[in-house]
């Protein structure tokens, strides 16, 4: 969900303090900005002129008010599923200095002790930590982002006291974003009297242009399970199968058998790029072999070759070398043949797959499912691919 991200990023919150804020607003911004414990659940819909139909996700938050840490305005855990299937979904958890991003596939983290440029300490509003997906949920980023509104001249807020929605009083705040004398943006938080917390958000983005975007949030109001302290030991407790099998850490391509072939994409020996994404079919079955060419013979690319043809009525070679030596690569696989694909640049798949042992090569079907990994632990490699092929011909 890439859009998502680009969303985030337009509100990612900002620790600078307006002076001339609406005295309601800013009280409305306090009480968000110090909210100590919080849980809800949303419901988060997207609607454009070029979309067929909605985007639609559930989306669970909780924060911890986190004092002292100038990197975020809270830790957070956001968990979110499409609303459509189901299944498709992650999650983005935040504290002290520590990032963790699922997206289904794998688990990234980031540590500022080990590492704080995705931090952006110089400015935490341009981090990972505060443009995670629908971070600008939670209260404390709402809180933040009024008032980083309220000192931007671009910015026109309004405070509505009594606001009803479905027979309920609430109040509003209403920014309005303009620039040349074209309004870019608008939103409106409406929030709940007593406790200031979000109860609705709308956000239009290019108002009354073809390219009009609506962003609808329904916060549930009813707190869901307390997750406690949030940190690393919470974080796996809750999600024990990303961080038993899938963190990048511990990532192994043996554990992608039986898997959806996870998406890439890298540049050919010809100057293009082959890409496909996750769940994307192959029109045949299809074998995807890593290799450093640093350390592996040309016989090696002919036996995979020779394998690949004894595939009845016959398979595809995707040949992704680790470095980007274009002479070096064609000399280890000369004259491509029909089926073939030459990428390069693949160390950082290699590395994203938990392939460690080169070559692996990656056995899929035609739906993109793994069917076999065979890591190259010996010599053996092209004759295991061999047998391995014609232990499933009729499959295949």
């Amino acid at each position: 969900m890439k859009y998502l991200v680009a969303i985030s990023i337009l509100f990612a919150a900002s620790t600078a303090i307006a002076t001339d804020i609406d005295p309601r607003i800013g009280h409305i911004a306090d009480r968000l900005s110090s909210t100590d414990a919080y849980t809800d659940s949303a419901r988060f819909s997207m609607t454009m002129e070029a979309m067929s139909t909605d985007v639609g996700c559930d989306v669970n938050l909780a924060q911890r008010r986190a004092d002292g840490d100038t990197l975020a305005p809270c830790s957070y855990i956001i968990r979110w599923r499409d609303s459509e299937n189901g299944r498709s979904g992650g999650f983005a958890a935040y504290y002290h200095g520590n990032l963790f991003r699922f997206s289904g596939r794998k688990l990234t983290e980031f540590h500022a002790a080990e590492d704080t440029t995705v931090f952006r300490p110089s400015n935490p509003s341009a981090g990972m930590q505060q443009t995670a997906q629908y971070a600008y949920l939670l209260p404390a980023f709402i809180g933040a982002e009024l008032r980083k509104m309220a000192g931007d001249p671009d910015y026109t807020l309004s405070f509505n006291p009594d606001t009803i929605i479905g027979g309920r009083h609430l109040q509003s705040v209403r920014a309005t974003y303009t620039h040349n004398g074209l309004t870019g943006r608008t939103l409106n938080y409406i929030t709940d009297p007593t406790t200031s917390l979000p109860v609705f958000l709308e956000i239009v983005n290019n108002p009354g242009a073809p390219s009009e975007q609506i962003i609808s949030v329904a916060y549930s109001g009813c707190p869901t399970h307390d997750c406690g302290e949030i940190n690393e030991q919470t974080l796996a407790a809750m999600f024990p199968e990303p961080f038993t099998r899938l963190r990048s850490s511990r990532m192994n391509v043996s554990h992608l058998s039986g898997q959806p072939l996870p998406g890439f994409s890298l540049p050919t020996t010809t100057g293009e790029r082959y890409t496909r994404a996750e769940g994307d079919p192959f029109r045949r079955p299809t074998l995807l072999a890593i290799i450093d060419e640093d350390t592996t013979e040309a016989a090696t690319v002919e036996n995979l070759r020779k394998a690949v043809a004894s595939l009845k009525p016959g398979a595809d070679l995707i040949l992704a070398f680790t470095g980007n030596d274009v002479d070096r690569i064609e000399a280890l696989a000369p004259d491509m043949r029909p089926g073939e694909h030459l990428l390069m640049s693949a160390r950082g798949l290699a590395r994203d797959l938990g392939a460690r042992e080169l070559p692996t090569v990656i056995v899929c079907d035609t739906a993109g499912k793994v069917t076999k990994v065979l890591p190259g632990r010996n010599n053996r490699l092209a004759s295991d691919v061999i047998e391995y092929i014609d232990s499933i011909t009729d499959i295949l």
